[in-house]
């Protein structure tokens, strides 16, 4: 469609405040330099280690893996779970709307009507935090077609096939890893004194999905780096945006 008044829009992007208020929304989400170059850096390194894990480690520690004994398989599929994304957005967004909503009808909440309000937002976060780097996470596993371990075993494939969407065609990264550290991520800004205990418990799913034959080494090691990263980002919007307030690191 073309647009009605073109001369207006020329105008409108060469008046100065126009493009100030521009620059101004791109930078709500900026972090500061020294955290994206920190980013960067990690990023680099996340990416070199996939490629040395893809060329040497993968495929022996897939077949490790499928030699475990059915315990060890057990137990992984049980420690697995606590990456599963249903499990954190189902209960973060009923809460979302409860502390919204109750207290402007029921007449117990209205009292403290502001700090329910602000509990509410901080469960807005934690679900956005998952949803967002899920829905990354599907875009890529999408685009790089990875053959997901069980694929090794039963026909011999292994590598990439780009832009799949059949389920065994998209190990990389792995989202069940992704979604335990960017819930490990947001309690971590939320709750600073229990970030240790959050990546402490994170750090055991991208182990449960090799062990379960789930993924290869090199996707659990992408699918942290990239929760880690979408949370960050999102972090900084919401505070700059007023959406939810994060305490100091204590």
């Amino acid at each position: 469609m073309a647009d009605p008044d073109p001369l207006r829009r020329q105008a409108a992007l060469s008046d100065p405040l126009a493009r100030l208020r521009a620059a101004e929304k791109v930078n709500e989400m900026r972090l500061s330099p020294t955290v994206e170059k920190r980013l960067l850096a990690s990023g680099l390194l996340v990416a070199v280690l996939c490629v040395l894990l893809f060329l040497y480690v993968d495929r022996p520690a897939a077949l490790a893996a499928h030699g475990l004994s059915p315990q060890f398989h057990e137990l992984g599929k049980a420690v697995t779970q606590l990456g599963n994304s249903a499990y954190s957005l189902i209960p973060f967004f009923f809460l979302f709307l409860f502390f919204r909503l109750a207290p402007a009808r029921v007449a117990a909440f209205a009292p403290k009507r502001e700090s329910w309000r602000e509990l509410g937002q901080k469960f807005l976060f934690l679900f956005v935090a998952v949803a967002a780097s899920g829905i990354a996470n599907d875009i890529l596993k999408i685009i790089f077609g990875r053959a997901r371990p069980k694929m090794l075993f039963g026909q011999g494939l292994y590598g990439f096939s780009f832009f799949q969407f059949s389920a065994r065609m998209n190990s990389f990264p792995s989202g069940h890893s992704d979604t335990a550290f960017a819930l490990a991520t947001a309690l971590a800004l939320l709750l600073p004194r229990w970030r240790i205990p959050a990546f402490a418990i994170a750090v055991l799913v991208p182990v449960s999905r090799v062990v379960v034959g789930a993924h290869y080494p090199s996707d659990v090691l992408a699918g942290p780096y990239l929760g880690v990263l979408t949370t960050l980002y999102l972090a900084e919007y919401f505070r700059t945006r007023g959406f939810c307030a994060f305490p100091t690191k204590q």
